[in-house]
């Protein structure tokens, strides 16, 4: 039999033992022992410990004294030192006399349950260590496992939920009838879903449900096993989130409608202000050109007739005249510089502004300037706004060192930051107060009088537009009388794209006016 058998006759004395009960045993009869020597002679020692097993309550003894017993766990420690777990009932056997004839014990070894129970219990020891809530159901809903953490969501202890309905005490709110999903985790052997629960608390909070059938070894449906992970901040923080999306994509649909009806205004604003500043240029000649002409007249027809005193006054009317048609020219040539179409293109700037200051050499041939260019300076740009703005830059160096001696213009390039390309037009003339230098890009301001440098002061206004329009700054050093130095950034791929110019609507009085800037009219010094 796959249990041993163990017979002893009255006072302990054994009498029999099967194969099987000798090998859990460890030796089979010992003859000439009574009851007080087992525990002795065949190592008797309560489970887990080093203490011998009491003799009063060994199965057998307890069996002559005509007492049924069954001890779940003993230990034979063999004389090799090895341990055999047993689990052993002891019964008294009555002869005809209704005396106790002998005890008979049953022995079975324990060790390949005890095997299976420390892997169960180790496999429940990793289920005590999750981070989800743990429970085990039966079929009727009851709870018959509940893990360290559902113990710490819900607030419930293993006490508290031994035996209760699951679905009643955590009062759980199911997204489709009970009934269909347990049918269909049974049928599919899993269940994914979301659940509310209320916990001990009184507080509802949400949870990520994944249900396993728990099956027996003929494939009986026993119960689930739920694994829940709450997700109340999480949903919390998705309903946070989809609230600022809406309030960010009903801000931005303001905004877009804010910036549709400002661009809007600003395209109308930009036609008119083209229309305006054309109209008044363009209707300011005529007058000028009048007051121009009429003094001119003057001198010729009755210049006799005036004194000094006279002759003066229609001389400094005649130059007002021509300085206010300067500053007309180069209104509108800022005008242009801001709104005309880029072509981009790669240029060699060291050859253009070689060609410039040949160009101011020829034009004022009594000049000594030396002229230090760079070579092999180049970059992607719109060469005609780039001229302009080199053209400005190198007559300004031109213009304030007309009082040098040994007037020095230097063009080169330099590392400024993390700009592709740098630049600086350096000159030794008149310089400036560098307490007044954000006032030198700005249209008709002015550090020196009219008398002693002219211009209108349009000019770094307009380099300064050019510039931006290329994606990088302009920015100027000096002192007085020690000379200047300006420099410019270049990022052509993040070139500014300024509206193009609207021409006046046709038959508009502003179409019968000339729409170009007069092509005679040269570029002027912004100092």
């Amino acid at each position: 039999m796959p249990v041993g058998v163990f017979i002893a006759s009255p006072g302990g004395r054994p009498y029999y033992t099967s194969d099987e009960g000798a090998r859990l045993l460890g030796r089979g009869v010992i003859p000439g022992i009574g009851g007080d020597d087992l525990v002795e002679s065949y190592g008797f020692f309560q489970a887990g410990t080093n203490q011998p097993y009491p003799t009063e309550n060994l199965p057998t003894v307890r069996a002559l004294q005509g007492l049924r017993s069954h001890v779940d766990d003993v230990e034979i420690h063999q004389p090799d030192g090895s341990v055999t777990h047993l689990e052993v009932w002891g019964r008294p056997v009555y002869g005809a006399g209704a005396e106790i004839d002998y005890a008979i014990v049953a022995l079975a070894d324990l060790s390949e349950r005890l095997a299976r129970d420390k892997i169960i219990a180790g496999q429940a020891a990793l289920l005590e260590l999750a981070y989800d809530a743990i429970f085990v159901r039966d079929l009727d809903g009851r709870i018959t496992y509940w893990n360290a953490s559902a113990e710490h969501i819900y607030g419930f202890t293993r006490a508290e939920v031994a035996g209760q309905v699951a679905r009643d005490m955590l009062s759980t709110q199911f997204p489709e009838p009970l009934a269909s999903i347990e049918a269909g985790a049974s049928e599919r052997g899993r269940w994914d879903g979301e659940l509310t629960h209320r916990c001990a608390n009184g507080q509802s909070i949400i949870v990520e449900s994944r249900w396993a059938t728990q099956r027996g070894p003929d494939g009986s449906l026993l119960g689930f096993m739920e694994i829940d992970r709450d997700i109340t901040a999480r949903k919390d923080a998705d309903r946070e989130a989809l609230r600022r999306t809406a309030e960010i994509q009903a801000l931005n649909a303001s905004l877009e409608q804010r910036v549709q009806e400002r661009t809007v205004h600003l395209e109308r604003a930009n036609k008119h202000l083209a229309a305006f500043t054309y109209s008044v240029a363009h209707d300011l000649r005529t007058p000028l050109r009048g007051i121009s002409g009429f003094a001119e007249a003057l001198v010729e027809e009755y210049g006799d007739r005036l004194d000094e005193k006279g002759l003066g006054y229609t001389g400094r009317i005649q130059a007002a005249s021509g300085r206010m048609g300067t500053v007309l020219d180069d209104l509108l040539h800022l005008s242009q510089v801001s709104r005309a179409e880029m072509e981009l293109q790669d240029a060699d700037l060291s050859a253009e502004v070689t060609v410039i200051c040949d160009r101011l050499r020829a034009r004022d041939p009594g000049r000594h300037v030396r002229v230090t260019v760079e070579d092999g300076v180049r970059a992607t740009v719109d060469l005609s706004l780039i001229r302009t703005a080199l053209e400005m830059l190198l007559d300004n160096a031109w213009k304030f060192t007309a009082g040098r001696e040994d007037a020095t213009i230097e063009f080169a390039a330099t590392q400024v930051d993390e700009a592709p390309l740098a630049c600086y037009v350096r000159d030794n003339g008149a310089g400036f107060d560098p307490a007044y230098a954000d006032k030198l890009f700005q249209p008709f301001q002015r550090l020196h009088g009219a008398g002693e440098f002219p211009g209108s002061g349009i000019g770094l206004a307009s380099v300064q537009r050019i510039i931006d329009r290329h994606g990088g700054r302009v920015w100027a050093d000096g002192a007085v009388g020690c000379g200047a130095t300006f420099y410019f950034t270049l990022d052509a791929k993040d070139t500014l794209m300024y509206d193009q110019p609207v021409r006046p609507a046709e038959g508009s009085p502003e179409a019968a006016l000339p729409w170009e800037v007069n092509p005679d009219s040269q570029p002027r010094s912004a100092l």
